[in-house]
């Protein structure tokens, strides 16, 4: 879901403003932990097992995925978000 939504944002947003400078991200959110996670019955429709190799944990959750427009001397204003299962990348 993550690469073709980008694909979309580049193709829209050259037409409207070829200056900007976007910023994006993608972190885990972990509903269940280690060996909790096989029976974690939170969000069984979107949530699966996932791995956070940064983190070196294994996890029952989401994935959220922002991309934001840059703004100078200030935070990035949210343009898109999405969640996915945590076994996307």
């Amino acid at each position: 879901m993550f690469a073709p939504l980008l694909a979309l944002i580049q193709q829209e947003q050259e037409t409207r403003n070829s200056g900007q400078v976007w910023l994006i991200d993608s972190f885990p959110v972990a509903l269940a932990k280690q060996g909790h996670r096989f029976n974690a019955c939170v969000a069984k429709e979107l949530a699966d097992a996932g791995y956070c190799s940064t983190r070196k944990l294994y996890y029952h959750g989401v994935r959220v995925h922002i991309i934001g427009s840059r703004q100078p001397g200030s935070l990035p204003i949210p343009e898109y978000i999405g969640v996915t299962g945590a076994s996307d990348q």
